[in-house]
């Protein structure tokens, strides 16, 4: 990410320079820039009217995006007691199907073998 920003605001803008030649319009020119701030301007001017509102929801935002980064990575694993084992066996997706059910049963002559 540091890289990205870094190469955001020191090449681009060189790049924008060199390769883009031409005549430039302003925004006021460009049918889709009048639209989108005709959608932009009443947005903000309600949101810096009523900064407690705008607030608020941003920090029920932030609050329901931590509530739910806390629990990314849980929902992939069972609960354990303590001895178990969880095993995941993975298979390369070249192999065929018959190899695939003979390493499986081989995994699981291996597993049986333990004690309980």
């Amino acid at each position: 990410m540091v890289s990205a920003t870094a190469i955001a605001l020191t090449l681009v803008p060189i790049l924008c320079v060199l390769l883009l030649r031409g005549k430039f319009h302003s925004e006021d020119q460009n049918p889709v820039m009048r639209f989108l701030q005709r959608l932009y301007r009443p947005a903000l001017s309600w949101a810096l009217d009523h900064r407690a509102i705008t607030l608020g929801i941003a920090t029920v935002f932030l609050v329901g995006a931590v509530v739910l980064a806390s629990g990314i990575g849980s929902e992939f694993m069972p609960p354990l007691n303590e001895g178990d084992i969880m095993f995941m066996p993975i298979a390369d997706a070249s192999i065929s199907l018959p190899q695939n059910i003979e390493y499986a049963n081989g995994r699981t002559r291996c597993w049986k073998a333990f004690p309980r």
